[in-house]
């Protein structure tokens, strides 16, 4: 038992030696992680969702037709995976309130009530918050839009 303390006593003031160079030298590390993590600006990817929105509906109206799953579309989910700079990522975060999953409507043509037509889920970054972005991947692509004529 005594062997075991003396041993302990032992590891301690080993562990204990030059405590201020090994604190001084850890500081020292993670300054130095911190230096190349910043100027290396690593490129990474996060994921952000936005509820779609829906732009040029009016294009349907004048053609005298309107949209039949109309809640069903505003309720709709998009996420992109996005790759950048980690600096990009970070400025992107302050303008998350700004980024759009946008549907189209005006790219509807020669479309008759009943039809059921595929359009292009549009995923959209602030100008403000600069360029490097490249979309990794995006779910979904499109939205199926069911169209029925205008109740009167």
């Amino acid at each position: 038992m005594e062997r075991k303390a003396n041993k302990m006593k032992k590891l301690q003031e080993k562990i204990m030696q030059d405590i201020g160079w090994k604190l001084l030298s850890l500081m020292i590390a993670i300054a130095l992680w911190f230096m190349v993590i910043n100027i290396e600006h690593p490129v990474t990817t996060r994921i952000y969702t936005q509820t779609v929105t829906m732009e040029n509906i009016d294009a349907l109206t004048k053609q005298g037709l309107t949209v039949l799953n109309k809640a069903q579309l505003e309720n709709m989910k998009v996420s992109a995976k996005l790759k950048a700079q980690r600096t990009a990522l970070d400025r992107l975060t302050q303008y998350r309130n700004s980024i759009r999953a946008v549907i189209d409507f005006s790219k509807l043509e020669n479309i008759k009530s009943g039809d059921t037509a595929a359009l292009d889920v549009s995923f959209l970054l602030p100008d403000s918050a600069g360029t490097g972005f490249e979309i990794v991947s995006q779910s979904p692509e499109q939205a199926q839009v069911i169209v029925e004529k205008l109740a009167a």
